[in-house]
């Protein structure tokens, strides 16, 4: 998966960004985020047990929402579900609503041809 982000970073360079937090010149967040057509999107997301304990995601999407992506008609956390969509990932859920989001359920159906 990293070899395919590279490519899509070296490919796509002003449309995606990796952003980071760090605490005493280390890393200890990430969002990877795709900004395209006024649409950011944040694909990737992961912080270490120092980001978690300093909160650094909170610093970091604050720090996106209301200055880096401030002209984007849209700020898309992204998903909140694991296993394909059937468990919803509540404390995902309520850190991404802490910040305004909203949750829409997308119905999925499979039909053989």
């Amino acid at each position: 998966r990293s070899e395919e982000l590279q490519y899509l970073m070296e490919t796509f360079p002003r449309y995606i960004r990796l952003h980071v937090a760090c605490c005493q010149q280390e890393v200890v967040a990430g969002v990877l985020v795709y900004n395209f057509q006024g649409v950011a999107h944040a694909q990737y997301i992961a912080a270490t047990e120092v980001g978690e304990q300093v909160e650094a995601l909170t610093g970091l999407f604050n720090h996106l929402i209301q200055d880096v992506y401030a002209g984007c008609r849209y700020f898309d956390f992204g998903i909140c579900n694991e296993e394909q969509g059937k468990v919803l990932n509540s404390g995902l859920a309520r850190f991404k609503e802490g910040f305004g989001a909203g949750t829409t359920v997308f119905e999925a159906y499979e039909l053989e041809l």
